[in-house]
C-alpha cells in the first residue's frame, strides 16, 4: 500500500510539471530517420540501442572489445537509496522536488543485447559526438579519471559523479534526450518522461 501511495504521489508531481512543457521533435538534426524524409543521404556506420524499464531510458553502445555497455544519468538519492520501487519513501519523493540535486552517472558493463532494446542507426559523426557527450557527463579528478562513488547493483555496474542537477523538469529521461539531440541524433526538444524518449524511435 505505500508503495503504490508513493508511486501516485510521484506520478501525480511529475504529470503536473509535463502539463505545462511544451514537446516536439527536433527538426534540425542529421539523423537517417529525418534524413530519409528530406532526402539527405547519409551512410549509417553504427547502432546504438536504447532500453526502457517503463520509467528510465538507458543510452547503450557497442564498445570496441565487443561488449555493449549502458550508460544512465540521474539522482544520487533515487541511484543509491531506490534500487527498486520496493525501497521507494517518503523522503526520497520529497528529495526529488528539491533544486539542485546531487546526480550520477550509471555505467552498466558487459551488457547482452536483449530483444527489447530499441536500435538506432547512426552516422560516424553523431557516434563520435554521442562518445564526447557521454564523456563529458562524468565528473573527473585532477587524473582526468572518473570519480567512483559505489558498486552497482550487481557485479558489473557501477556509479560515478556526474555533471548536472536532476528536478522534477529535469530527469533522467531528460539527460538521455539531450545526448541524442547534442550528437545529432533524432530527438526531443525536451523530454520528462521515458516514453518521450523511446516511441519515437520505435518502428
Amino acid at each position: 500500500m505505500k508503495t503504490r501511495i508513493m508511486r501516485a504521489i510521484g506520478n501525480f508531481i511529475l504529470g503536473m510539471i509535463a502539463i505545462s512543457t511544451w514537446y516536439g521533435c527536433e527538426t534540425a538534426t542529421t539523423n537517417h530517420q529525418v534524413c530519409s524524409i528530406y532526402g539527405d543521404a547519409r551512410t549509417i556506420t553504427d547502432t546504438i540501442y536504447l532500453h526502457d524499464n517503463g520509467r528510465h531510458v538507458d543510452v547503450i553502445v557497442y564498445d570496441k572489445d565487443g561488449k555493449y555497455t549502458g550508460y544512465g544519468w540521474g539522482s544520487k538519492e533515487f541511484y543509491l537509496e531506490v534500487p527498486t520501487w520496493n525501497d521507494l519513501t517518503y523522503r526520497a519523493v520529497y528529495n526529488a522536488t528539491k533544486k539542485d540535486n546531487e546526480v550520477l552517472m550509471h555505467v552498466k558493463r558487459n551488457l547482452v543485447r536483449m530483444e527489447d532494446w530499441v536500435p538506432i542507426g547512426i552516422t560516424k559523426k553523431q557516434w563520435n559526438d554521442l562518445h564526447k557527450n557521454l564523456d563529458k557527463s562524468f565528473k573527473l579528478d585532477s587524473n582526468a579519471a572518473r570519480i567512483f562513488v559505489a558498486d552497482g547493483y550487481g557485479s558489473s555496474d557501477s556509479f560515478y559523479e556526474a555533471h548536472g542537477s536532476y528536478s522534477l523538469n529535469y530527469t533522467c529521461n531528460s539527460w538521455t534526450n539531450d545526448m541524442l539531440k547534442n550528437s545529432g541524433i533524432y530527438a526531443r526538444k525536451h523530454a520528462i518522461f521515458s516514453k518521450e524518449v523511446i516511441e519515437i524511435h520505435k518502428k
